[in-house]
């Protein structure tokens, strides 16, 4: 399905192309697919590097996957970003003190 979204939105168009990998990184996040997840959450950053929801999931992939030193770096990232409601930023900052 998000391909066939991506295939819709131009290549110019970034912050589409972000938004819908950043579901797409949701979606297999909740799936327990975290190597795919990353994937997706990698792609959305690439696309949208001021996307604090992307470094986020970016972040929580790399938990997942044990790669803390990754992980630290995104949340981080994600902390500095504006657009990071009250939930997700002490979501990040559990993450961070583990």
């Amino acid at each position: 399905m998000f391909e066939r979204a991506l295939k819709k939105v131009p290549g110019e168009e970034k912050l589409g192309r972000a938004e819908c990998y950043n579901m797409m990184a949701n979606c297999h996040s909740k799936l327990g697919e975290f190597p795919l997840a990353l994937s997706a959450a990698i792609a959305a950053t690439e696309q949208d590097k001021t996307s604090g929801e992307a470094w986020l999931n970016r972040g929580w992939a790399h938990g997942y996957l044990q790669q803390w030193a990754e992980a630290v770096s995104s949340l981080d990232t994600a902390l500095d970003l504006v657009g990071l409601d009250t939930e997700d930023e002490a979501i990040a900052q559990t993450w961070l003190q583990r």
